[in-house]
């Protein structure tokens, strides 16, 4: 499997695309209030932060609680960034998938013991994108099919097959496509295996024919088999989420403004038009959604054999079968990351028309998140002219041209409007009516109907940042022509009751059918936000009409995905995200009894051996106040203690480090048990880690990509080497959700920030190390870094710092367009804060620290000119931080920073042999005086050379060498014996 060595796999919440949703996975507040007791255990490790971390778990486990009689339980373990689930039809397997490229069954509970495929070589697992969805074939007992869409690894995409692939490259953050394909599964008993042989593409099996990837979220989404046997699959837009993406325009032309460019330029479009994944007509940015000849922003409609679109599709061309307009089944979404069909609906004719009726979400841009029902073919959800229930708060307002809808009336004097844009051919509604039309050069006359749509509104909306703003639409009057409108769900007069909610990032969900839970779910609808990491349940008609909304979970999800066992119902999710960061899948049942929660204390978790440990569990609770029962296993072979309190010695045997997982299992009066673990490591203290690049606080560029090295230092009393393991993640955090990037579990590696901020939202990238020794102990570190959105010069790229003794070299790649001038400043113990001013005149450079350099905000002017690499000399072994500014004319950048801890001096070693006896007389020369160092410099003998001895015996000769580098070496001194033997005869 490859591994992606910058850190996005390095990877990944508006979450803003198909991969992992678009929106939060902890409300700022609480990531405010937890960080920093994540921050005390990573760095320090305190008895205290065992008592903490299982408060807070207990707490966020606490929050993803359903009503009373419900309960929720772990389904396997050690799971990668899981995003989906879903079962076969005769519910005898459980199939969970990956981001990175895995799918695993699961068999009583437990994950298989290795995946049933794995193609995390051809995956593209950066950011939001990753292996997104995977369905299984209606007719999946006779036939084996299973379908996989997922983003493609640039590298595969572009090589492979060529003698240029390499199975160890990937290429991310750059213009790709998602892809389908088809493997055949064997049965062999329960155990199922897949022949990759069997591998078909169905979509994308080329770069011009798959669904184009531009950012870094909005590509990949569902794949639903409708009732008639087509597969149905959802896709994103494409396009940014951080900014207004038209595509490519022409700067005062149809509102398009320099700013546009300039988001333009932070997207793959151009390299996608050079390699064929887009089209120029393509070019528009969100707007291909509104294009039936565009794969993005659509919910697609497929023959699961061919891939070929379906005849009856509103667009299809039987010449042309696999086109984009052939497969497009409906348009004008943005994002629309999970869809389910509604039980009970479609024909199973697919030239009936009628695949049935499907729900999903489709995660919001600044402002509203969606739900919405899919019942025709053709229908346009609006996107980007609207966002939820009325008109988008930017888009509508550019002038977007749609260049395949030309406008008849044109004829270039009067009428110089050559296309209609995108916002002339998209309405809302009106009562019993088409809404009108009118063709911008003549409003008597109305735009072609082969044109235009009618917006098909969410059936729900709900609003960012705001608790009080679920809506339905309505229209405002009963009379024919009556105009559309809106109305709070729970408001007096509307048809939708309930409490008030809001959310951020509208994931989808599952209709429940099953018998096992209380008779008002059946036949209900389930529907998770991942922002706000609610799960609610919606009651709607039989004409698909919402007329209620219970809360079901508060908070605390963080939901990608759902499903439920046709068989034997149950329902199930996928957590990921939260804090602590979980990456979970779980099951939710009803008995009437939940079970208890077990809590395990400890006193102590690791010191010298033996070492004594007061656990308590009696903080351990039943919700419904039944008495419990308690076990603890120690796990070290002792016998188990049914004392809620009990105290127990740790020896290790080797007088090293061991580890001892302790497990607490609480059963209540009903035989209903639940558990908690501790590790308890003797013989043993917890490494300390501290991030040395990048430095926190450090502002990257919004102009182009910044990649940072990524490296540490790392201590640990007992363990080193391939004693300790390393875990790096980078998260993208923006407003109040964050976007995890798969971990990286090289000791030193990379990470490639993207030029996203600056836009009056909150952006920042967090990056995380946490260093685990061999005994299960662990220490951890966080920096920040920070949008540099007062750059008016490009910053360099690739910094790095190598240490050496009492030096360090400075490593930079010069930023294009070309700079007038790169500029280093070192500072002893922390980084500086202020911004070069001016044209640079006034500052002096010196690469010895303690020369003449200009002194600047407590550092000191270190560098000037363009020249990579430079050493910069005489420093302690104190850590050091450097931060390299750019200026173009009078504009400085905020500056790169790296940091490293250069080595003490060393002591030259000198060598200096026991010259041989001389006689009288003869005076001393090179013979005599012939050390030599191991490093350049100068030797000065006393005595001197030409100097006549007396006689005499062990006469000491001495050498002062003065390294010709004494930033890094201290001088040396060495000395001999010399015998002078008197001469003949005196």
């Amino acid at each position: 499997m490859k591994k992606d060595y910058r850190l996005h796999n390095p990877s990944s919440q508006v979450l803003d695309q198909p991969g992992v949703p678009r929106s939060a996975n902890v409300p700022a507040i609480l990531l405010g209030l937890v960080l920093p007791w994540l921050r005390l255990y990573f760095v320090v490790l305190t008895t205290l932060f065992f008592w903490v971390v299982f408060f807070l778990t207990s707490t966020a486990l606490f929050a993803q609680l359903p009503p009373d009689g419900f309960s929720t339980a772990t389904v396997g373990t050690g799971w990668n960034q899981p995003v989906g689930l879903t079962f076969s039809p005769d519910g005898i397997h459980t199939f969970v998938w990956e981001k990175g490229g895995k799918v695993w069954t699961v068999a009583g509970g437990t994950k298989g013991s290795a995946p049933l495929i794995d193609i995390s070589e051809e995956v593209g697992n950066w950011r939001d994108h990753g292996l997104v969805s995977f369905a299984v074939d209606p007719r999946f007992e006779t036939n084996g099919y299973v379908y996989l869409f997922y983003a493609v690894d640039r590298h595969h995409l572009l090589k492979f097959g060529t003698a240029a692939y390499n199975t160890a490259t990937n290429e991310y953050l750059k213009a790709t496509i998602s892809r389908i394909t088809r493997y055949t599964v064997s049965f062999g008993g329960n155990a199922l295996t897949v022949d990759r042989g069997t591998r078909k593409v169905l979509l994308g099996e080329t770069r011009q024919t798959g669904i184009p990837i531009l950012h870094e979220s909005h590509g990949a989404g569902s794949l639903v088999f409708g009732t008639d046997g087509t597969l149905l699959v959802t896709t994103g837009d494409g396009a940014s989420y951080a900014g207004l993406d038209m595509g490519k325009g022409v700067v005062g032309v149809d509102n398009y403004s320099a700013n546009d460019s300039i988001i333009y330029g932070r997207t793959y479009a151009e390299q996608a038009l050079v390699d064929g994944i887009i089209k120029p007509e393509e070019n528009t940015g969100v707007y291909r959604a509104q294009m039936p000849s565009s794969l993005n922003g659509k919910v697609l409609r497929l023959d699961p054999e061919t891939g070929n679109g379906i005849p009856g599709n509103p667009y299809y061309n039987p010449a042309d079968p696999r086109s984009a307009r052939s497969r497009v089944w409906a348009l004008g979404l943005r994002n629309s990351y999970r869809m389910t069909k509604r039980p009970d609906t479609g024909s199973h004719v697919p030239a009936d028309r009628n695949p049935g009726v499907f729900y999903f979400g489709d995660v919001g841009w600044g402002t509203v998140e969606e739900l919405n029902v899919l019942d025709a073919p053709g229908l346009n959800f609006g996107w980007p002219i609207f966002e939820g229930l009325e008109w988008n708060t930017a888009y509508p307002y550019r002038l977007t041209r749609n260049r395949l809808a030309p406008n008849p009336l044109y004829n270039g004097s009067g009428c110089t409007i050559q296309y209609f844009s995108y916002r002339d051919l998209i309405k809302q509604p009106v009562l019993g009516r088409q809404p009108s039309f009118p063709n911008p050069c003549n409003a008597s006359a109305q735009i072609p109907s082969q044109y235009t749509f009618v917006h098909q509104r969410p059936v729900l909306d709900w609003k960012h940042g705001d608790s009080t703003t679920a809506r339905v639409g309505i229209f405002n009057g009963t009379a024919p022509g009556s105009t559309v409108g809106v109305i709070k769900v729970g408001a007096a007069g509307s048809p939708v009751s309930g409490a008030q909610f809001g959310g951020n990032c509208s994931t989808g969900g599952v209709w429940y059918v099953g018998n096992d839970f209380p008779a008002q779910y059946k036949n209900t609808y389930f529907h998770a936000d991942y922002g706000t990491g609610w799960v609610r349940n919606l009651t709607v008609d039989g004409g698909n009409r919402l007329s209620r909304v219970n809360a079901f979970i508060d908070a605390g999800t963080s939901v990608v995905g759902m499903a439920t066992n046709p068989v034997s119902g149950g329902l199930y999710y996928i957590q990921l995200g939260g804090s602590p960061f979980a990456q979970e899948v779980r099951q939710i049942t009803y008995s009437g009894n939940r079970p208890p929660r077990a809590v395990a204390l400890a006193n102590q978790t690791y010191g010298p051996g033996p070492l004594t440990v007061e656990f308590t569990g009696n903080t351990s609770a039943d919700p419904e106040g039944l008495a419990l029962r308690y076990a603890w296993n120690f796990g070290d072979g002792s016998p188990v203690s049914n004392a809620p309190n009990p105290a127990h010695q740790f020896t290790a045997a080797s007088g090293g480090p061991a580890r001892y997982d302790v497990t607490l299992t609480v059963t209540d009066a009903q035989g209903i048990t639940s558990v908690a673990t501790l590790i308890i490591s003797v013989n043993n203290t917890p490494p300390t880690a501290r991030i040395t690049s990048p430095v926190n606080n450090a502002r990257y560029s919004i102009n182009q990509p910044t990649v940072y090295n990524l490296t540490a230092s790392v201590t640990d009393a007992e363990q080193s080497g391939t004693g300790l393991s390393y875990r790096w993640q980078t998260i993208l955090h923006h407003n109040n959700h964050e976007h995890p990037d798969p971990y990286d579990t090289n000791r030193a590696t990379s990470a490639e920030i993207s030029p996203i901020g600056c836009d009056g939202e909150t952006y920042y990238f967090r990056i995380l190390l946490t260093v685990t020794d061999a005994a299960g102990l662990s220490g951890s570190d966080e920096v920040r870094v920070y949008p540099n959105c007062q750059s008016g010069s490009p910053d360099v790229a690739n910094v790095a710092a190598t240490a050496a003794t009492g030096r360090v070299t400075i490593n930079w790649t010069n930023p294009s367009p070309e700079v007038d001038e790169v500029m280093i400043v070192a500072k002893a113990g922390s980084g500086v804060g202020a911004v070069p001013t001016g044209d640079g005149s006034t500052y002096t450079a010196d690469l010895n620290f303690g020369g003449a350099g200009s002194p600047f905000d407590g550092g000191k002017v270190v560098y000037k000119g363009k020249a990579s690499p430079q050493v910069v000399t005489n420093l302690t072994n104190i850590p050091y931080f450097f931060t390299v500014f750019t200026r173009t004319s009078s504009t400085w950048s905020e500056g790169v920073g790296v940091s490293a801890t250069p080595t003490g001096k060393s002591t030259p070693v000198l060598t200096w042999p026991t010259p041989a006896s001389i006689a009288y007389g003869t005076a001393l020369g090179t013979a005599q005086l012939n050390a030599t160092a191991n490093v350049a410099g100068t030797f000065t003998y006393t005595p001197a050379a030409g100097t006549v001895l007396n006689a005499g015996n062990a006469q000491a000769l001495s050498v002062q060498f003065t390294p010709a580098d004494q930033a890094s070496y201290n001088t040396a001194n060495a000395l001999v014996y010399l015998n002078v033997n008197a001469s003949a005869g005196s």
